[in-house]
């Protein structure tokens, strides 16, 4: 008798909605909070906790947001281009690191250079 059971072989988490995906080693599912995973390197991250939101989709700036459907935010579907940079959240140092071509275009802090951050995407969508 065979098991016809299916195998996991790889898991991926999007750390930053729509934008490259992260491997992972393992997933933890908790409630109210979705998955969360440990990657290779031993950074814990959250799958989409990070988005680059349109600025007419929150009401007001800095307002937490729990839940609005992708078409508020510039995702690999709708941004083809977006496809083109290797993007990876460091959550130790809560760092975003964009590359394109294998040359770094961008390193900032989520905490600290959000305007650098939303420069970036908004230049490059452009």
């Amino acid at each position: 008798m065979t098991n016809n059971q299916p195998i996991v072989t790889q898991l991926w988490i999007h750390p930053i909605k729509g934008l490259t995906p992260q491997e992972i080693d393992r997933a933890v599912l908790e409630p109210g909070l979705g998955m969360r995973g440990d990657t290779p390197k031993g950074s814990r991250l959250r799958d989409r906790a990070l988005a680059l939101m349109f600025v007419d989709a929150a009401a007001e700036p800095g307002r937490i947001v729990p839940w609005m459907s992708k078409q508020h935010f510039a995702v690999q579907n709708d941004w083809p281009d977006l496809a083109a940079l290797d993007c990876r959240y460091e959550e130790q140092s809560d760092r975003l690191i964009v590359s394109h071509n294998g040359v770094e275009v961008l390193a900032a802090s989520l905490q600290t250079d959000r305007d650098r951050i939303d420069a970036f995407f908004t230049d490059y969508l452009a």
